[in-house]
C-alpha cells in the first residue's frame, strides 16, 4: 500500500522537529497509513501510548543496581504492554499484503532477543510520535 503524501510529511517534519532519523519509518508509516485508512485512529493512540511507557519501562528495568523485588510491578506491567501492542500492531497490519504481515511478525514479535530489540528500538521510536502530539495536540 502506498503511503499517502501527508503521512511522509508529518515524519519529515517529526524527524526535523526531534533531529534524529526514524531506523523504522516505514514500518511506522506503514502503521499510521493502516490505521487511518481503516479508521482504526484509537488503536493507533493505544500504540503510541504503549510505546511510550515500553520505551520507558525498559529503560528503568535496563538499570544498573535495581533488585527485583523494586521493579517487579514495573516488569509485569511491561511483560503486559508488550503483548497488548503485539496485538495492537497486528491488528494495524491485517489488511496488508502478507509479506508485510510477516515482515512486522519476524522483525518485532518472533521469539528471539533480537525481535525484542526491534520492538524496543521501534516503541523508542513511536514514543517520539506521543510526545510530538502532546506538544502540537494531535498526531494528525
Amino acid at each position: 500500500m502506498e503511503i499517502r503524501p501527508a503521512i511522509v510529511a508529518l515524519m519529515d517534519t517529526i524527524e526535523r522537529s526531534v533531529q534524529k532519523k526514524f531506523l523504522y519509518r516505514p514500518e511506522i508509516e506503514q502503521l499510521i497509513e493502516q490505521t487511518e485508512s481503516r479508521g482504526l485512529r484509537q488503536v493507533l493512540d493505544d500504540i503510541v501510548f504503549l510505546a511510550k511507557f515500553i520505551a520507558n519501562a525498559y529503560e528503568i528495568l535496563s538499570r544498573e543496581g535495581l533488585k527485583k523485588d523494586e521493579t517487579k510491578n514495573v516488569a509485569a506491567e511491561f511483560i503486559a504492554s508488550v503483548e497488548k501492542i503485539s496485538t495492537l500492531i497486528r491488528t494495524a497490519v491485517k489488511e496488508t499484503p502478507d509479506g508485510v504481515k510477516k515482515h512486522f511478525i519476524e522483525t518485532f514479535f518472533s521469539s528471539t532477543q533480537t525481535a525484542m530489540n526491534n520492538l524496543v528500538a521501534l516503541c523508542r521510536e513511536l514514543a517520539r510520535l506521543k510526545n510530538y502530539a502532546i506538544d502540537h495536540k494531535s498526531l494528525l
